[in-house]
């Protein structure tokens, strides 16, 4: 007898010596073990681990990996698209992490796009999603929307079935063709419309909302296809308190994320120095935003964001917010906000820790001055647009001013604009920032001197390859100003009118949606 009990344990430990203790998964609702389970890209279950950087360790049975904290297992297919999950620390373009950590600790944004081009002269081809639209319901023509793609020499302007909004997204993680997506609204049905026409796919929406933005984001860190659409019914009385609703375009899940003040316009960067991205948005009732940080809620461990943290930006006689944008200006290693509406301010992050809560340095008044001061008839009545243009050794604003009266008047009386006219704003976290006129113009394309339209949004991007970013800008007849850099530092302009609207149709707010993708 003991010998036949010996033979059967030795049968039973070879039987399990056979087995593989590697389970794996297929859905999220496959993984019970632990709290926060996810079966993550690699079809083996993580759960919440609260030491690792992503917050999530790899639960028992999946082999040697258990226990092990998760690492996000995706390839930057597009360098030249925004929206994706960080580049590799030995990836093709890490290099810009040197300068950028954010670039391959958090997200790949549009801040490492524009250094990619600088530091790599990556040869992208430039897109543009223009989405233009005026507040009053009586003007002809309240929404546009512009489908711009650089040849090489001029803008192809395609039109689009799309409405509401139009904006571009990062290619799918691991698509084979790395090119960036086109999106909107679908004008016959409550459905999201991702791809180029005539077969894009479409994602069914809850009836009754209205819908303003899609920006692709790993907001999880998954590695999944994510992207987050922005709802403005957050601004509607009653509110339904839905601000963002993230959908998982690779599965069509989607997830409406609660939120108590933020309005749709917002930027995807890092507020608080962690792996996961944030974002800032204007508020809903004010001119002045919050920072929309994402954050693990303790209850199942899914990503939510929290909205409580508000900063008392956009000074001025009519104060308003017009757009966001994000780049370590000071060298810290962080990426800095920049907020550009009725003042440029520049709120700088920490080397570590939270965003700070207050601006650090503003910029207002016509010429851009530091400070909020304004001297002179009228020139505290200006807003600005812009963006950020980093360069080889440095990185520089380049603001257009606006008539800040314009953004609360009808289109069918406006006030006599100024100049139109770009300012460069080198070494502006300096004591003494160096602000010359980059461009002033106020002729051609029929346009009368006491009747200038004003540029309405700014881009930058090389268009060339040649490692210098040049500028797109384009005014509220939409018509599109494009800026060459010359070797000297100089630009060289062309005009183009995309269409022939008269005044009566300009618009309010131009909004441009820019991606690309690597050509030979």
């Amino acid at each position: 007898m003991k010998l036949a009990a010996l033979a059967a344990l030795a049968a039973l430990a070879a039987l399990a010596g056979c087995i593989d203790d590697h389970y794996t998964c297929a859905t999220d609702s496959d993984c019970n073990l632990g709290s926060g389970g996810r079966c993550e890209s690699d079809h083996l279950c993580t759960q919440y681990d609260e030491a690792c950087p992503l917050e999530r360790s790899y639960s028992p049975h999946s082999g040697a990996l258990s226990g092990q904290c998760y690492v996000e297992h995706t390839t930057l297919v597009d360098p030249c698209a925004a929206g994706q999950a960080p580049e590799s620390l030995t990836g093709s373009y890490s290099g810009v992490c040197s300068v950028l950590p954010s670039c391959c600790s958090t997200g790949w944004s549009e801040p490492c796009v524009q250094l990619a081009q600088v530091q790599l002269h990556l040869h992208c081809d430039t897109r543009i999603a223009v989405t233009a639209w005026n507040h009053n319901p009586t003007v002809p023509v309240m929404n546009a929307l512009y489908d711009l793609r650089w040849t090489g020499s001029t803008w192809q302007a395609g039109s689009t079935t799309r409405t509401t909004f139009l904006d571009w997204i990062a290619p799918a993680p691991n698509d084979a063709f790395g090119l960036p997506r086109l999106v909107g609204i679908d004008p016959t049905a409550p459905n999201l419309l991702v791809g180029e026409d005539p077969a894009p796919i479409a994602f069914p929406l809850v009836g009754g909302r209205t819908f303003d933005t899609l920006s692709s984001v790993d907001f999880d860190r998954s590695g999944r296809d994510l992207a987050m659409l922005s709802s403005n019914n957050i601004m509607q009385s009653p509110s339904d308190g839905v601000a963002h609703i993230l959908i998982d375009l690779g599965t069509g899940d989607t997830r409406e994320i609660a939120s108590q003040y933020t309005a749709p316009l917002e930027a995807w960067g890092d507020v608080d120095g962690d792996a996961f991205p944030d974002a800032v948005a204007e508020t809903n009732a004010s001119p002045s935003y919050h920072f929309v940080t994402n954050t693990d809620d303790a209850s199942d461990h899914s990503r939510q964001i929290d909205d409580n943290t508000g900063v008392s930006g956009a000074s001025g006689d009519q104060p308003y917010i017009g757009a966001f944008d994000w780049y370590d200006l000071d060298g810290n290693g962080r990426l800095d906000l920049v907020e550009i509406g009725s003042q440029v301010a520049i709120l700088l992050a920490p080397s570590s820790g939270s965003l700070l809560f207050q601006p650090s340095i503003r910029f207002d008044c016509d010429p851009p001055q530091v400070g909020t001061a304004c001297t002179g008839a009228g020139s505290a009545l200006v807003g600005f647009v812009g963006t950020v243009v980093p360069r080889a050794g440095g990185v520089d604003l380049v603001v257009g001013v606006d008539d800040e009266q314009l953004d609360n008047e009808s289109p069918m009386n406006l006030p006599t604009y100024r100049s139109r006219v770009l300012y460069l704003i080198q070494n502006a976290t300096s004591a003494s920032p160096a602000i010359s006129v980059l461009f002033s113009d106020c002729t051609g394309l029929g346009v009368s001197t006491t009747k200038c339209q004003v540029f309405r949004s700014v881009v930058a991007r090389d268009l060339d390859g040649d490692g210098k970013l040049d500028l797109v800008a384009i005014d509220n007849d939409l018509d599109v100003y494009t800026f060459i850099a010359q070797a000297d530092g100089s630009y060289r302009k062309q005009v183009q009118a995309l269409q022939g609207v008269t005044p009566v149709t300009s618009y309010q707010y131009v909004r441009a949606s820019v991606s690309g993708a690597l050509t030979p």
